[in-house]
C-alpha cells in the first residue's frame, strides 16, 4: 500500500487537534516573551510544562519528570528560558545547538535521562520543525513501517539523533500534504504509525497450527516454536497467546449483552474512541432506547440499541468486520461496552501476555530477580526486586489464589487489594495537587513512584532528600491489623527503617482506616475469574537458558511448588510458577552461533517444528514460484510437499550441505508474502542477502555438478 493510499485513510483526531491548536500559538507567545516561570499564564505553563498525561503536544505519563524534578528546573529556569526564547522565534529553522544546550541544563535537575520530556518541550515550541512523536523508540517504529511499505523519498534514519529524525519526518509529512497548514499535519506521524503498525501485525493464517500447539501448550505448560528464519514462529506464539487468554479456565465469555448493560455502561458525555481509534465520538443523549453521538465532521449519529447489541454479538469492531476498513458508529460503541464489562477479553492483551526477546548477555538478574539501587536519606539502598518473570509470575499466583479461596475469603481479599490500591492512587493525587502529603506538622510524603513514597522533614538535616516508604511495608502492617507504634516495632517481617519510623508509619495506615471508611471509592465484589498469563520468549536459544534460569528449571515441571531464589524480596526467597502460567518459546534452527538448548531444559518443553507452507490467501500476495525457485535451494521434491505437506517425507537438494538438515534451514513463507512490499526489494535485499549468507557459511554448497550456487541465486 502506497503510502498516500493510506494517509487517505485517515480520519483526523479532531480532539488532540484542537487543543493542539489552542496551546500551542500560546506556548509560543509566553516563551518568547516571559523571563520566570511564574510570569507565564497559569494554565498556559501548567500545560507546558507541569502536565504529564494528555497533554496537547503528547502524553507522557509516567515517564515525565517528577515532582521534585520540575521543582528543581523552576528553581534554575533563568538558565532555560533565552534559549526557549531562541526556539520561539525561530520558525522556519532547526536550532540544533540550542537543543543540545536545553538538553544539558535539563540533564543537571534530573535524576535519570528524561529524553522524551525534554523533546516534548522543545517540540512544543517549534510546530512547523518537530513532530509530536516525542518518544525516540516509537519515532523509529514509523520510520520502520515506513520503509516495510517502501516509502518513497523517505529520508535516510539517523541512530541516536531525535532531534534530525523527526525534523527530516515531518518535513516529509509537508511534502507528502502541501495543501495542508502545520496545524493540520500534527496528527498524521502518529496515525500512520498506528495504522501500519497494525497492518503489520495482521498477517493470515490457518487455525490448524493454532489449535495444534494451544492443546499442546495446555497440557506441557511451556511449548518452543522452532523453524528457520521465517516461518512465522513469533506471530504464531502471539496468536496461541491470543487464543489462550481468550479460552480462560473457569469461565465462558459471553458474546450477548442486554439494554440494561447498556444503560449500564454508557453515559451521557463520555468519550468513545471509534474501533480504529481514528477519532473519538461524544455520547450526547441516551433515550427511546437511542444512543446520539456526535464528532468531528459528523453530525449527530442516532445508534439504536439494537444495532449495538448486534455489534457487539458479531463483534463489529474486529479488523476483518469493518466495512471498508472504516468505523460503524454502532462497532465503537459496542468495543467501548466490550472493554468496560467485567472478565472480558479486552483487557487481556496488554496485562495478561508478556513478551521478552533473550540475547546473549541476557541473565537471571534481567529476567527472574536482581538489584535495584534508590536513593535512601543520603545513603544508596540496594534492593531485591522481581523482574520480568517473577513479578508475571507472582501476579498469576495471587490470580490463581485468589480463584481457589472460599467465595467470600475471596471477595474480601479482592476488595482489600482494591481499596489499597485506590488508597495509593489517592495519596498520589494529593502530592499531585499540593505538593506533599502532610503526616505530621513539619513531616510529609512529597513524591512517589511505582513501589513507595519519599518523606521528609523540614528540619531534617540528615537525610535532607528523604526516604522511602515503601508500599509493600504499609500493607503488611495493614494486613497485620495493628495501628500502634509499639505493635508496629513488633512485627518481625518489617523492615529496619519502618520500625525505626513507626510514628510515621502509623499516621498513614490511620489516613488508610479512614480512606477506607469513606466513600470515595468503589469495589467490584464479583468473585474473581481464573485467568491465563503467557509469556512469550522470543529467540530463548540466544541466551544461556541454565544461567537465566537458575532454580525454574525445577520450578517448570513442578509447577505450584514452591522453590528458593538467590535474592530475598520482601524478606521471602521463595518462587512459584504457577498451574495458570504458560510459556511460549521460539527458537531460529539455523542460527548456530548461539548456545544449544541442553536435555535437562529441553525435557521440560515440547517442541514443535515449524516448516514453511504456501499461503494461499489473496490479500497476503503470496508468490508461489519464487517460493518453490527458492525452496529448490533445500528440498528436491518441493511440488510433493505442497500438494500434501503432512505426509510427504522431505528430500534433501543437492545444493544444501550434508551437515543441515531442510527443515532448520529452508526459509519459510513469509519472505514471499509480497502485501505492501515490492517484489524485487524483497527478492534483492532480503531474499539473496540470506542465501549468500548461507552460502558463505557453508550451508549451501560452493557448486554443484560444476554449476556455481552464486550464479544460480543471482539468476533467481
Amino acid at each position: 500500500m502506497a503510502i498516500e493510499e493510506i494517509l487517505n485513510e485517515i480520519e483526523v483526531w479532531g480532539d488532540w487537534l484542537a487543543q493542539y491548536k489552542k496551546f500551542v500559538p500560546l506556548f509560543i507567545k509566553e516563551a518568547g516573551t516571559k523571563t520566570k516561570w511564574n510570569d507565564w499564564n497559569e494554565e498556559v505553563f501548567h500545560e507546558f510544562f507541569e502536565r504529564s498525561a494528555n497533554q496537547c503536544v503528547s502524553s507522557l505519563k509516567q515517564g515525565y519528570f517528577t515532582h521534585v524534578e520540575q521543582d528543581r528546573i523552576k528553581e534554575h529556569w533563568e538558565e532555560l528560558s533565552p534559549y526557549l526564547k531562541i526556539l520561539a522565534a525561530n520558525q522556519t529553522k532547526p536550532a540544533w545547538d540550542s537543543y543540545d544546550e536545553i538538553k544539558k541544563i535539563i540533564s543537571k535537575y534530573t535524576s535519570q535521562d528524561r529524553r522524551a520530556a525534554t523533546n516534548r518541550l522543545i517540540a512544543s515550541l517549534q510546530p512547523q520543525l518537530l513532530c509530536t512523536i516525542v518518544n525516540e523508540e516509537k519515532l523509529s517504529e514509523l520510520y520502520n513501517c515506513l520503509n516495510d511499505i517502501q516509502a518513497e523519498n523517505l529520508p535516510e534514519y539517523i541512530a541516536d539523533n531525535w532531534f534530525r529524525n523527526s525534523y527530516h519526518l515531518l518535513q516529509y509529512f509537508h511534502k507528502l500534504m502541501p495543501e495542508l497548514n502545520v496545524w493540520d499535519i500534527v496528527t498524521y506521524p502518529w496515525q500512520v504509525r498506528e495504522l501500519l503498525m497494525d497492518k503489520s501485525n495482521n498477517h493470515s493464517m490457518t487455525n490448524e497450527n493454532i489449535g495444534e500447539a494451544e492443546k499442546i501448550l495446555f497440557s506441557k505448560k511451556q511449548i518452543i516454536l522452532q523453524g528457520a528464519p521465517g516461518t512465522g514462529k513469533t506471530f504464531l506464539a502471539k496468536k496461541i497467546a491470543e487464543e489462550i487468554i481468550k479460552n480462560q479456565v473457569g469461565k465462558q465469555i459471553s458474546s450477548i449483552i442486554s439494554e440494561s448493560d447498556i444503560l449500564k455502561y454508557l453515559h451521557v458525555g463520555d468519550q468513545v474512541s471509534s474501533a480504529t481509534n481514528y477519532t473519538t465520538y461524544k455520547i450526547e443523549k441516551i433515550e427511546s432506547k437511542i444512543v446520539v453521538l456526535s464528532g468531528k465532521n459528523i453530525t449527530l449519529k442516532n445508534i439504536s440499541f439494537q444495532k449495538i447489541i448486534e455489534a457487539y454479538k458479531y463483534r463489529k469492531w474486529e479488523p476483518k468486520k469493518i466495512k471498508n476498513g472504516l468505523d460503524s458508529y454502532e462497532a465503537a460503541l459496542a468495543l467501548y461496552i466490550n472493554k468496560k464489562m467485567p472478565n472480558n477479553e479486552s483487557d487481556s492483551d496488554s496485562k495478561y501476555i508478556k513478551l521478552v526477546q533473550f540475547h546473549p548477555s541476557y541473565t537471571y538478574e534481567d529476567f527472574v530477580r536482581g538489584i535495584n539501587v534508590q536513593t535512601q536519606g543520603e545513603t544508596l539502598e540496594y534492593r531485591s526486586v522481581n523482574k520480568t518473570l517473577a513479578k508475571f509470575a507472582q501476579e498469576a499466583q495471587e490470580n490463581w489464589n485468589l480463584f481457589n479461596l472460599p467465595n467470600d475469603d475471596a471477595k474480601r481479599a479482592l476488595e482489600s487489594k482494591s481499596i489499597f490500591e485506590q488508597f495509593i492512587d489517592y495519596i498520589q493525587l494529593e502530592i499531585d495537587d499540593k505538593g506533599q502529603f502532610k503526616l505530621t506538622d513539619n513531616v510529609y510524603l512529597f513524591e512517589y513512584d511505582e513501589t513507595r513514597f519519599k518523606y521528609k522533614g523540614d528540619n531534617w538535616e540528615k537525610h535532607s532528600s528523604g526516604l522511602n516508604m515503601k508500599y509493600s511495608e504499609i500493607k503488611k502492617i495493614i494486613d497485620a491489623g495493628v495501628t500502634e507504634r509499639s505493635e508496629i516495632k513488633k512485627l518481625t517481617l518489617l523492615e529496619a527503617l519502618t520500625k525505626s519510623h513507626a510514628t510515621y508509619y502509623t499516621k498513614i495506615v490511620a489516613e488508610y482506616y479512614n480512606f477506607q471508611k469513606s466513600n470515595n471509592h468503589s469495589v467490584n465484589e464479583e468473585r474473581p475469574e481464573l485467568k491465563n498469563y503467557v509469556l512469550i520468549i522470543d529467540e530463548i536459544n540466544r541466551a544461556n537458558l541454565p544461567c537465566v534460569l537458575g532454580e525454574l528449571i525445577y520450578a517448570l515441571e513442578y509447577r505450584g511448588e514452591r522453590v528458593e531464589s538467590m535474592y530475598a524480596v520482601d524478606g521471602d526467597n521463595g518462587l512459584v510458577l504457577p498451574p495458570n502460567l504458560y510459556i511460549i518459546g521460539t527458537m531460529n534452527t539455523a542460527d548456530r552461533s548461539v548456545g544449544q538448548i541442553d536435555y535437562a531444559i529441553r525435557r521440560r518443553f515440547a517442541f514443535i517444528n515449524m516448516l514453511p507452507k504456501v499461503l494461499k490467501e489473496e490479500s497476503l500476495a503470496f508468490d508461489p514460484d519464487l517460493f518453490k525457485a527458492v525452496s529448490s535451494f533445500f528440498i528436491d521434491n518441493i511440488e510433493e510437499y505442497i500438494n500434501d505437506p503432512d505426509k510427504t517425507e522431505l528430500k534433501r537438494s543437492k545444493w544444501l550441505s550434508d551437515e543441515f538438515c531442510p527443515e532448520d534451514v529452508w526459509l519459510g513463507h513469509s519472505y514471499f508474502i509480497m502485501k505492501d512490499t515490492n517484489r524485487d526489494i524483497r527478492l534483492n535485499y532480503e531474499i539473496k542477502p540470506i542465501l549468500k549468507e548461507y552460502l558463505k557459511d557453508g550451508i549451501l554448497k560452493e557448486k554443484v555438478d560444476g554449476e556455481s550456487t552464486k550464479t544460480k541465486i543471482n539468476d533467481l
